[in-house]
Parts: C-alpha cells; structure tokens; sequence
C-alpha cells in the first residue's frame, strides 16, 4: 500500500501549499534552495542539521545571513533587515514542516540573542525608509474631467477604472491579478459581481439602461477571493450626487460592458 499512502501524503502536501499565499510558498522554497546549496560545502550535514549541535545551527544561520545581506542570493546588491526576516523565516518554517524544532528560535518562540543583534544591527545600517505621497481625490476629480471632456472611449474608460480603483480598490493586489501565470488565490471581480441597489434597496439590474443605472443610490462589489484568502467580502459606496460620484463611474464601466459582450 506504498503506493497508495503516497498519492495521500502528496494530495497533503499539496494542500500544505495551497494554505498560503503563492507569494510566500514561493518565497519558502527560494530561500530553502539557497539554504541547501549553502550548507552542501560542510561534509557531513544535511540541510535539516541533523545531529548538528545547536551552537553550530546558530552559527550556520548567522553565516547564512551575512549571504543573504550581501545580495548573494538576489540582484548582488546589500538587502535590508527586512529581506534577513524573510529568509530566516522561510528557512525556521521549512523546518516546522517537517516537524522538526525551528533553529532560529529558542524556547520562548524568539529568535536566539545573536541573531537577534545581528537583525538589529542591519536595521540601524539601513537607510531611512522614504515615505511617498499619497494620492489625493484632486487626481481622481481631474481625471474625471478629462473623461468627460474626451471623445477616446479608451480614455474615458482608463478614467472610470481609476475612480473605481480610488474608492474601491485602494489595494490592487487583493482584488486583481496582476501577472500572467501566477499561482494567487484572487480572483478577478467581473461586472457580475457588482449589485446596484435604488433607493427602495430594489436590485437594478445590469442590463439597465445607463439612465437607469444613474439613479442608483448604492453599489455593491461581491469580492469572491482575496490573496490573504478572505471569501466573500463586500465592498459598497453609496452615490454622492457629483460628477466624481464613484457608482456613476462603476455604472458607466457596467453599462459599456453589457453593451459590448
């Protein structure tokens, strides 16, 4: 029955992989193939250290993130504290996979002293994050005026989507893919999953007309997945009688759909 309690164990593991984000399983494995290549030259060890004493797994460990602070495992440029986390951590959870104790940490769940002043030492080396603007709603209100003020369906429809994207999609990478042939749980919302509602809270449906449309007074976004694996969630706006008004723009983008299967 090998054969059998194989296919279970690999169903398993697949499983395994799929109740994590794609990014960071990808991010595991990465950082796991550099750990072994890393701890081939020492004769006697495997990747797993075993048998190896736990101030030599420390010292392995420190070594390690010396390589991956040198950009040795990336584009060959100094990473910062943040890249060291990630790469322990990757290294520490491949071990709790296989049921064995993460070398990383100690008994208390945290990382051994020296790590722990190794990390701390990169963080005051960094340079100082650089804090960027955010985009303030005068964008979004200009762009609405170069929609309305253009002939371009194209441009009218990059418009209404950057509206969409300010008041219902502030992060892009929980509702949309963004990479072809990427593994992600988010699923791309379709015109489907919007509900517009009118004032008696009477659906309006999408095939309305777009004066109909307009006289929505809430609209409704049915997320069906995000990447941090939330099913289900609703995103809603209610109108707010301007040109900018956010479910107009979704009532735009809708309607033109409908009308252009």
């Amino acid at each position: 029955r090998q054969a059998e309690f194989a296919d279970l164990l690999c169903a398993a593991r697949n499983d395994i992989d799929a109740g994590v984000v794609a990014v960071n399983h990808h991010e595991r494995l990465h950082y796991w193939t550099h750990w072994e290549e890393y701890i081939r030259p020492f004769h006697g060890m495997d990747a797993m250290l075993t048998d190896v004493p736990n101030p030599i797994q420390i010292d392995l460990l420190l070594g390690f993130a010396v390589r991956v602070r040198r950009g040795d495992y990336g584009e060959g440029h100094q990473v910062r504290a943040g890249t060291i986390q990630v790469a322990l951590r990757a290294i520490g959870k491949t071990f709790e996979l296989d049921g064995l104790p993460n070398p990383t940490y100690h008994s208390e769940g945290k990382y051994w002293l020296m790590i722990q002043r190794q990390i701390k030492a990169y963080r005051r080396q960094d340079p100082l994050a650089q804090h960027k603007l955010a985009i303030p709603v005068s964008v979004v209100n200009h762009l609405v005026e170069v929609g309305f003020n253009s002939k371009s369906e194209k441009l009218q429809a990059s418009c209404d989507m950057s509206t969409i994207a300010f008041y219902f999609l502030l992060h892009v990478g929980e509702y949309t893919s963004h990479r072809q042939g990427e593994r992600h749980r988010t699923k791309q919302f379709r015109a489907c999953d919007i509900i517009f509602y009118d004032s008696q809270d009477i659906i309006i449906p999408n095939t309305a007309t777009i004066q109909v449309l307009h006289t929505a007074t809430t609209a409704i976004m049915r997320i069906t997945n995000q990447k941090n694996g939330t099913h289900g969630s609703h995103i809603s706006h209610t109108t707010s009688g301007t040109t900018t008004c956010p479910v107009r723009a979704l009532a735009r983008r809708v309607h033109y759909i409908m009308n252009h299967p």
